[in-house]
C-alpha cells in the first residue's frame, strides 16, 4: 500500500520508523565537578565572611558612649561587607530568580568585579 502524501511530508508519524536508540551513558565531566566544588567552597567562605562581619558589627565597640566618625564609617563598611558577602553566596549558588535580575553576574567579568569588591 503506497504511503499517503501527508505521511511523506512528515506531518503524521508512520509505523515504519524505528524507535530512537537509547542514549549512551556518558562519564561525568571531572572539570565540571571541580568547578562546582569550587563554587561551593566559595559560597561557604562568603557565608562565613558574612557571619564574621555581622558579629563584628555588634562586638567591635567595647567602650560605651564613644561613637566617633571612625566608628560610624567602620560600621557602614561592615554592613556593606555583609551585603556583598550575601550577594556572593547567591551568585555562587546560581539562584536563577536572582540571576535573572542581574545578568551581568552571569559573565566571568561581573563575578570577578564582585569578588574584588569583597
Amino acid at each position: 500500500m503506497p504511503a499517503e502524501p501527508h505521511e511523506q511530508d512528515g506531518l503524521l508519524p508512520t509505523t515504519s520508523r524505528s524507535p530512537p536508540a537509547p542514549a549512551a551513558k556518558q562519564k561525568p565531566d571531572l572539570l565540571l565537578w571541580c568547578c562546582r566544588m569550587l563554587n561551593l567552597v566559595t559560597a561557604i567562605c562568603a557565608l562565613l565572611c558574612a557571619v564574621a562581619s555581622c558579629l563584628a558589627l555588634f562586638l567591635e565597640n567595647d567602650t560605651p558612649g564613644s561613637y566617633g566618625l571612625y566608628d560610624l564609617t567602620g560600621q557602614v563598611l561592615r554592613v556593606f561587607g555583609v551585603l556583598i558577602a550575601v550577594l556572593i553566596v547567591v551568585v555562587e549558588t546560581e539562584w536563577q530568580l536572582f540571576m535573572a535580575w542581574l545578568p551581568t553576574l552571569d559573565a566571568w567579568v561581573g563575578r570577578g568585579v564582585l569578588q574584588v569588591g569583597k
